[in-house]
């Protein structure tokens, strides 16, 4: 009996020593962090009209540049009257690409 009781117990030393070994050798081999997996560098956006303080009456045209090193897929855009705090429109649009 004490012979069985001691072979168990090397046996559990031994799984927990492979599974200690085994999950060592995972976390060593990963990347760490997140990696490439994340994008941490924010879009690049550049509004060149209308300019600031602008008076706008009717229809305008809105334009500018925008920019991500992962790529833009969408832009959108939100129009609010900040005095009135009230949102008038929200517009998704695909950026022209520039070859």
């Amino acid at each position: 009996m004490e012979r069985k009781m001691k072979f168990l117990s090397n046996l559990k030393k031994g799984i927990l020593f492979a599974s200690f070994t085994v999950a060592a050798l995972l976390v060593l081999s990963c990347e760490i962090g997140l990696g490439k997996a994340v994008d941490t560098l924010p879009p690049e956006v550049t509004i060149s009209g209308p300019s600031t303080n602008s008076i706008l009456r009717d229809e305008f045209v809105i334009s500018g540049e925008c920019s991500d090193d992962t790529g833009v897929k969408t832009v959108t855009i939100e129009l609010k009257n900040t005095e009135l705090k009230k949102t008038y429109d929200v517009i998704s649009v695909t950026p022209d690409k520039k070859n």
